[in-house]
């Protein structure tokens, strides 16, 4: 999948893809841990595992430099910020 910021496009993978679209219909708001990795993630998934955590890495990674920033609330959850 892929996006365009800035008139940039991004490759994304397809849960790269899902935590943008989920981060982003709530840009500038708190978004819990658990409401991301229920809409992402099997029931099955260990609670321990630290897939968000890489998956958030992988396209925090890919979106710098596009003015587009997800900050870390610790304990609570993530925001979507656009500078």
């Amino acid at each position: 999948m892929s996006v365009t910021i800035n008139q940039t496009p991004l490759v994304l993978t397809g849960k790269e893809y899902d935590l943008l679209v989920a981060l982003a219909s709530k840009a500038g708001q708190l978004v819990k841990r658990t409401a991301i990795t229920g809409l992402l993630y099997s029931l099955d998934m260990e609670p321990d595992s630290n897939s968000l955590d890489v998956l958030l890495a992988r396209l925090r990674r890919k979106l710098m430099g596009s003015g587009i920033e997800i900050e870390t609330l610790r304990g609570k959850g993530f925001t979507l910020r656009v500078a």
